[in-house]
């Protein structure tokens, strides 16, 4: 089962292995959350792009921190798989749970110059 963004899902059942996204979280985040889901979405996001620039300890507890916020006997299995999939996926996932535009331009950025010289401003 392929979940489609806009797509209204009613969260009884988990999408396949192989469909494995973090739009899925974004969902479930946003039905517990509903006052301050983009908050887990910008850490997930934010957790994701840190392992990905090789602070694999960071990144990983910021992940599990959000999974282990929505974890639900249901979802175990989906949010376990999140996690044992993040090597290499890191970037799709960001893009996935489409975090607010700021977490999004982080990603983009490239060189450690172009870092310093945002932060400069």
């Amino acid at each position: 089962m392929r979940i489609q963004p806009n797509e209204r899902h009613d969260m009884t059942t988990l999408p396949e292995p192989r469909d494995y996204s973090a739009t899925y979280l974004r969902k479930m985040l946003a039905l517990r959350f509903p006052d301050h889901y983009m908050s887990f979405v910008d850490l997930f996001a934010l957790g994701c792009l840190l392992h990905a620039r090789g602070e694999r300890c960071a990144g990983h507890r910021l992940v599990f921190q959000v999974l282990a916020a929505v974890g639900g006997t249901l979802e175990n299995s989906y949010l376990a798989a999140l996690l044992d999939n993040l090597s290499g996926n890191e970037i799709r996932f960001v893009r996935d749970i489409e975090p607010d535009m700021e977490v999004t331009r982080l990603c983009e950025r490239g060189s450690h110059t172009e870092r310093e010289a945002a932060c400069a401003r």
